[in-house]
């Protein structure tokens, strides 16, 4: 029986193996005493700076800080981070202590290799698919610039959709119990609710495919009963987040993005009735064209640190001769489907 269950267990403890040496390997200088200079880190250090030194000098942060713009309230800064109880530790458990930024790439792995299994895929494709998705070209990019809860949030969102899958498939306590833990851990970990609201986002549009399919299949009781199920994990994640989750949606509703502001002029063109405009929130979105660089970095526009590929590498020159044609098939077949409507 033992030789059988380590049979099993075989493939997902090489999984994780593979997962830490890619991950300690490729982030080796940090082992070496590096320190990447991650520029939104450093705005942050600034900006956090004097509410930092008012805790040492009192012993707790302050509601309000003058280091950001005409002054604004500090909790959306630095505050306490986490209740004396709660589930937050769990995240060091789930990247085994791991130093910044090889907790990251370990997390996003096993996350994706969980969702791999739970849909059924052979292990050893889980493990390159896990690799692909926790190394794909976006991914060191956030670390360079200083995503680091941006990438922690993507790690969490596979694990979040693969236990509303079991949930779904109706393994409903196991499926339940970890969609509360890995979501509220996206939740009280990153607070980046950008990448929760996408998440979200995949998680609606799974429930509607699931209840189209049982509806055909006369099975809608099971689909509810998860959906409840469902429902109720995320009232306990988003319960476990709320010391982080409300005041910062008190605070947004009086900002531009909230469309209650007083402090910028009607005539702004970034702003709407309801909160940002529509350009300016989508400014900085991925274009057709630079959806490439997941790929191949650096097929699409630049960054201030020069160019990484060298003028007379061939590769990328193919690369971005098959980026011009792709992108000229799209435009030309948008175009045509406009045409038709």
């Amino acid at each position: 029986m033992n030789s059988s269950l380590l049979k099993r267990a075989l493939p997902h403890l090489i999984a994780v193996l593979v997962f830490l040496v890619v991950s300690i390997v490729y982030c080796k200088p940090v082992l070496q005493g590096k320190e990447l200079l991650q520029s939104d880190v450093i705005q942050y250090e600034g900006m956090a700076h004097q509410s930092k030194e008012f805790k040492e000098k009192h012993g707790y942060f302050p509601l309000w800080t003058e280091s950001a713009f005409s002054g604004m309230p500090a909790y959306t800064i630095a505050m306490k981070p986490k209740p004396d109880i709660n589930i937050g530790y769990l995240h060091y458990i789930f990247t085994l202590w791991l130093p910044k930024p090889i907790n990251f790439f370990f997390l996003a792995c096993v996350c994706f290799y969980f969702l791999a299994l739970v849909l059924g895929i052979n292990p050893w494709i889980g493990i390159l698919s896990a690799l692909a998705y926790s190394y794909c070209s976006y991914d060191p990019e956030l670390v360079a610039s200083g995503h680091d809860t941006k990438f922690i949030a993507l790690g969490y969102a596979p694990a979040v959709i693969a236990s509303l899958l079991l949930v779904y498939q109706r393994k409903y306590v196991w499926g339940g119990l970890l969609l509360a833990i890995f979501f509220s851990q996206q939740l009280i970990i990153t607070q980046h609710i950008q990448i929760v609201f996408y998440t979200i986002l995949s998680m609606g549009l799974l429930t509607i495919a699931y209840l189209i399919y049982n509806w055909q299949q006369k099975k809608l009781k099971e689909t509810f009963t998860g959906l409840l199920v469902a429902v109720a994990a995320g009232l306990v994640a988003l319960g476990a987040s709320a010391l982080s989750t409300m005041p910062l949606n008190e605070y947004a509703k009086d900002t531009m993005r909230g469309g209650r502001t007083e402090l910028t002029r009607s005539t702004n063109k970034n702003e709407s009735n309801d909160g940002l405009s529509k350009d300016y929130a989508f400014r900085w979105s991925y274009g057709i064209g630079e959806t490439f660089t997941l790929a191949v970095p650096n097929s699409y526009g630049g960054g201030n640190n020069g160019k990484e590929i060298g003028e007379n590498s061939k590769f990328a020159e193919k690369a971005m001769e098959a980026r011009a044609s792709a992108v000229n098939t799209l435009r030309i077949n948008s175009s045509r489907f406009r045409h038709c409507v």
